[in-house]
């Protein structure tokens, strides 16, 4: 009889609104290995420690491996840039519709979640509008037993 599988999780998180303690202890508890930067933006000095030169930096410091995993950044006319966006629905099928055509998840080295713990990064506090939501419920179900949360 073989031993159970360990259990599989993406993680998702937002950037925005956190201090470094509460971001690094949030990865550090959860135990993610490798973050996935899926930001459009995410060399803009005013994303502070969470930089993605400061990232690429900070987090091997805690033994997390940092990635920016450009096939997974939306094109910006799909979600209004800097503006908010009112229609939402049309947003999410645009981000779909871009991830499903860009192949983006069967580029993903095979075995990726077997062997590491990925926290998608995103911007938004919270995951209900931000496309990292987005782009986890199209690598989800791709991998068989993998379970998505959002922190």
């Amino acid at each position: 009889m073989s031993a159970p599988r360990a259990r599989r999780v993406l993680y998702t998180m937002g950037s925005a609104k956190k201090s470094a303690s509460e971001f690094f202890e949030q990865l550090r508890s959860h135990r993610v290995t490798l973050v996935a930067d899926v930001r459009p933006r995410n060399h803009v000095r005013l994303n502070g420690f969470t930089q993605a030169d400061n990232l690429a930096y900070l987090l091997p410091q805690f033994g997390i491996q940092y990635e920016h995993w450009g096939d997974f950044v939306p094109v910006q006319d799909l979600c209004g840039g800097h503006k908010p966006r009112t229609d939402w629905e049309e947003c999410v099928a645009g981000c779909r519709l871009l991830l499903r055509l860009t192949w983006a998840v069967r580029r993903m080295p095979k075995g990726t979640f077997d062997h590491k713990t990925v926290c998608l990064l995103g911007t938004k506090p919270s995951a209900r509008h931000c496309h990292r939501r987005l782009a986890a419920e199209i690598i989800r179900p791709l991998h068989i037993g993998l379970e998505v949360q959002h922190l």
